[in-house]
């Protein structure tokens, strides 16, 4: 899902309007902006990247302006998803901080609207964002991001933008097992109380963090016969 297509270099000219891209599909005044270009941008990631795909400053996708709708400003892209089931749209937001400031973003799955409209956290840094996209089948389908506010000079920009299975609000629990090395677990329980296992072969289990793209960090203590030594395991949306 690159927005590293083209590599757009360097220095203020570092931006383009409706670019061609092996994968997003611009509309009107959206588009990509690297880092220290004239648009403000900072913090833009490598993240997202097509055929290992790297810009020379780091790029973001900028929505200027917008009435909300795809048919305004907007990018979208079509893609793959491998397996049905509850899926969650992960990325980052950043208002542009002069001109009129940020601009709403709405996110649209297959032409319609999920969600409510998000702003930035913030002005010149990025915070993580996340849309339940809801019982998704098997196959192609068109994720898409507008901007919101067609008064005035409002840009937000968009960068790492990934699909995790599992919805949000699902809780994670460690279960210690039988107590030896490699027999815990992380149970997932959704919202309605079904319990899945979503990670074993853990040591020791003591607790689990989480972060804005579905990672779980979990406190794991490993015992080698006369102690226990602490480590962080980082476990992937797919239970990896």
């Amino acid at each position: 899902m690159g927005l590293n297509n083209p590599d757009l270099g360097s220095g203020c000219g570092a931006y383009q309007y409706n670019p061609s891209n092996p994968g997003w599909t611009f509309t009107n005044s959206s588009g990509i902006a690297a880092n220290e270009s004239c648009f403000g941008v900072a913090g833009a990631t490598n993240g997202n990247n097509n055929n290992a795909a790297i810009s020379t400053s780091g790029q973001a996708g900028l929505l200027q302006g917008g009435d909300g709708s795809l048919a305004g400003v907007s990018f979208s892209q079509t893609l793959s998803v491998p397996a049905a089931g509850n899926w969650v749209a992960y990325f980052s937001l950043e208002g542009r901080p002069y001109y009129d400031g940020p601009n709403g973003v709405n996110v649209f799955l297959d032409g319609a609207q999920v969600g409510n409209t998000l702003f930035p956290a913030a002005l010149g840094s990025f915070n993580g964002a996340s849309v339940n996209l809801g019982n998704v089948t098997a196959g192609n389908h068109t994720i898409g991001f507008a901007g919101t506010i067609p008064e005035g000079d409002h840009t937000t920009f968009v960068d790492n933008v990934r699909l995790a299975k599992g919805a949000t609000g699902d809780l994670f629990a460690s279960i210690n097992g039988n107590g030896e090395n490699g027999g815990s677990f992380i149970y997932q329980y959704t919202p309605t109380g079904v319990q899945s296992i979503f990670a074993s072969g853990l040591n020791h289990p003591r607790g689990v963090a989480s972060d804005h793209s579905g990672n779980l960090f979990v406190a794991t203590a490993t015992f080698d016969g006369s102690a226990y030594h602490g480590a962080i395991v980082k476990i992937t949306p797919d239970g990896v």
